[in-house]
């Protein structure tokens, strides 16, 4: 059975840049809830739509976009560490800030 996904886009302004991060539902349930709300009226899109494994490959592997030093679509294949992220300054800072929800996978 293929794995699904959610997908957080981050829309960066000043570069004029969109990048797409998907992330695996299974396990990261309670981190996505999290994320759809302290990402609301920020520059990050979370909605829930689901995507299958291959519809993910199939984006990333025919992604002829060259965005320079990021890929437009990006998959992360982890567990968020949910307590961590929970500590995250979304206020103040911007922890996710190109791609950076790696620094949260659960060791």
């Amino acid at each position: 059975m293929s794995r699904k996904f959610t997908l957080l886009v981050e829309v960066n302004d000043w570069e004029n840049e969109t990048w797409g991060f998907f992330i695996p539902l299974k396990g990261n349930e309670e981190a996505i809830d999290y994320l759809k709300k302290v990402l609301k009226d920020t520059d990050y899109i979370i909605n829930g739509i689901e995507f299958t494994e291959t519809e993910v490959d199939a984006l990333i592997n025919n992604d002829d976009d060259d965005c320079g030093y990021m890929a437009r679509h990006n998959k992360y294949d982890f567990i968020i560490d949910f307590d961590k992220l929970k500590k995250a300054d979304f206020k103040n800072d911007d922890p996710l800030y190109k791609g950076q929800l790696d620094k949260f996978k659960r060791k």
